[in-house]
């Protein structure tokens, strides 16, 4: 592909039209999982060359608790104008957006 970012959020974005419509708790449990995995990234490119700085566990497990139980907040991170930045924070800090 010669847009890599574009052809991921199509992809996604088709995907997770496709779990909401057919499948609420799967659609739950990927935007949870990715917005974790985002944030673990976000850990990892801020913190120093050769530091593993993981997220603590009880952060997560609230923040999981609470993406499950507000569907506000759900549909805005899973929401398509949204997924247009998920590609770039993997790969940049938010500060550098």
């Amino acid at each position: 592909w010669l847009l890599p970012s574009l052809h991921e959020e199509v992809m996604s974005g088709i995907f997770l039209a496709l779990l909401h419509r057919y499948n609420p708790k799967g659609y739950v449990d990927r935007v949870v999982n990715r917005f974790v995995s985002l944030l673990n990234k976000q850990a990892k490119l801020l913190s120093p060359k050769g530091v593993r700085a993981p997220l603590p566990e009880e952060l997560l497990e609230t923040l999981c608790i609470r993406l499950r139980n507000d569907g506000e907040l759900l549909e805005a991170l899973g929401h398509r104008r949204i997924l247009r930045i998920w590609p770039r924070l993997r790969r940049k800090t938010l500060g550098t957006l």
